[in-house]
């Protein structure tokens, strides 16, 4: 009954709201009932947690031409050790037809934390004269930097992160701690943000100098699959 065995991904962003559509093009029968099937067994997707699901749905719809919306907050379930631990749910949509046929197709959903969304690709070192005691201004300035210095993985173009992630900087070490939206975090070493002032260096105040390239050693990890940014997307399932 299905027009291709391969499943597809969705990457959803733990924390974020979103709304998934998808669609039912079975031209023979129509969709009476889906469900997620988990492990061989049928549950329900209503507006409740879905056991085992990892989410939280808050919205549910169908129609006579197999159109259904899941919208909601991404949650997990299950806590882990690691918030920054990339988490892959692998479930089956079960279809029940107005013939009773019931049909399977698998999706998978990979829900990541919010850290895994975002990348820096540089950050302009400040020249400090005593990393162990950095001052509020540069602080400040840091702060600044680092938060117009990120840029979106799911559309590859640059811009600020968002007014909800916290960036805290350790005045003693400078070691800087971006705090997503999930409590997922990002560490950035001292050495990628400061240079430390030497006594023959002659620079004025508040001199920059080039950009540190931070290499993002979870580029090796992430899984290939297509990334939307946008706020709905529809998947075809049949």
């Amino acid at each position: 009954m299905f027009s291709s065995d391969q499943p597809y991904q969705v990457v959803l962003y733990r924390g974020e709201a979103n709304t998934v559509r998808f669609t039912y093009t079975n031209q023979m029968y129509l969709m009476k009932d889906i469900r997620i099937a988990l492990d061989g067994s049928g549950k329900s997707l209503t507006a409740q947690t879905v056991p085992g699901m990892g989410h939280v749905y808050e919205g549910f719809q169908t129609s006579a031409r197999g159109i259904f919306t899941m919208s909601g907050v991404p949650e997990s379930t299950i806590p882990v050790a690691n918030p920054n631990a990339q988490t892959k749910y692998t479930r089956y949509f079960k279809v029940i037809d107005d013939m009773h046929n019931t049909m399977y197709k698998g999706t998978v959903f990979l829900v990541q934390p919010q850290a895994w969304k975002y990348t820096m690709k540089s950050i302009d070192q400040l020249v400090e004269d005593d990393l162990n005691h950095i001052g509020a201004d540069d602080i400040e300035r840091m702060t600044t930097l680092i938060k117009t210095a990120g840029a979106l993985l799911t559309t590859g173009g640059n811009g600020s992160l968002p007014d909800n992630i916290k960036v805290s900087i350790n005045p003693r070490g400078g070691q800087a701690t971006i705090i997503y939206g999930d409590g997922s975090t990002d560490i950035i070493p001292p050495a990628v943000l400061w240079k430390k002032r030497l006594e023959k260096d002659n620079a004025e105040e508040g001199l920059t100098t080039s950009p540190k390239i931070v290499h993002d050693v979870r580029d090796s990890e992430q899984e290939e699959g297509d990334h939307d940014d946008e706020e709905q997307t529809e998947e075809p399932i049949f």
